[in-house]
């Protein structure tokens, strides 16, 4: 039996994702990454030194977000409590 008539080559792959995050998040997002399969998702991380100038976050955010927004349809921030 060959893939195709498995359904196989039929599967979508996921569209990509790009997640934004801290640099802070890092390891624990890759974590998520690798421990469910999570091979769509591509993760930009901003310099966590930013937590000494919180009040320059949103400004770094917007850039990122500008710099990619053509390539994915969806782009998602993972911050917690960054900057209080």
């Amino acid at each position: 039996m060959s893939e195709k008539s498995a359904g196989v080559a039929d599967a979508k792959s996921p569209e990509p994702v790009l997640v934004i995050a801290c640099g802070a998040l890092a390891r624990e997002i890759n974590y998520l990454k690798k421990s469910n399969g999570w091979e769509h998702l591509h993760m930009r991380c901003i310099d966590a030194k930013l937590h000494n100038t919180p009040e320059r976050i949103p400004y770094e955010l917007r850039e990122e977000i500008c710099r990619h927004r053509r390539d994915y349809a969806k782009i998602f921030v993972a911050y917690a409590d960054c900057g209080t």
